[in-house]
């Protein structure tokens, strides 16, 4: 990977996950209450030129807590490549995380789903459940979008949702520019 240099060119914009948010076909969902001491880092997919993704990643510095990633559903536009995203895909373990001496390459996890639910805009919504030795995950469909929320079993034990806004994802964006600016050199 190679970083911008003085001189490359115009500074590269950072995507404006707001704007993003806004574009997006439907609502997207975020934690009510983030994990303690989380920073929200932002992610955006695309497919086919339509938006596809947005993942809302709780994390400390080196350490995820929590992610919510929210998908669109397809009702509104064809896919030419037809993959559906399940809750064992979002759990797929990565290289390295199976120990020494597992085999090489992502494993998909072959846990059973459980029924259960989640609060989302102060209202229980039915959903599926999966439980591993080192994560949990949560899938449901709502309002039209594939929810996954990942993370640690006691995180998503209380876990509840809302529909984020505009002004969550601008206020995430001011809040990780807060964050580099204090770790570059001369910062707070």
């Amino acid at each position: 990977m190679r970083y911008w240099q003085p001189g490359d060119g115009p500074k590269p914009q950072r995507t404006n996950y707001a704007a993003k948010a806004e574009e997006f076909p439907g609502p997207v969902a975020i934690a009510c209450a983030p994990p303690e001491g989380t920073i929200a880092l932002l992610g955006f997919e695309d497919s086919d030129d339509h938006p596809w993704a947005i993942d809302v990643t709780y994390a400390t510095t080196g350490h995820t807590q929590l992610r919510v990633r929210t998908v669109r559903g397809t009702i509104d536009w064809p896919q030419r490549i037809r993959s559906v995203e399940t809750l064992a895909s979002n759990m797929i373990e990565p290289v390295g995380m199976a120990g020494p001496g597992a085999a090489r390459g992502p494993r998909i996890p072959t846990a059973p789903e459980t029924p259960t639910s989640i609060v989302i805009d102060g209202t229980p919504v039915p959903a599926t459940r999966m439980d591993l030795p080192n994560r949990s995950g949560i899938r449901v469909e709502w309002q039209g979008q594939h929810v996954f929320c990942l993370g640690e079993a006691s995180l998503l034990d209380s876990l509840e949702l809302r529909t984020g806004t505009s002004a969550d994802f601008t206020r995430f964006m001011a809040e990780f520019e807060e964050f580099i600016a204090r770790r570059r050199p001369g910062g707070q």
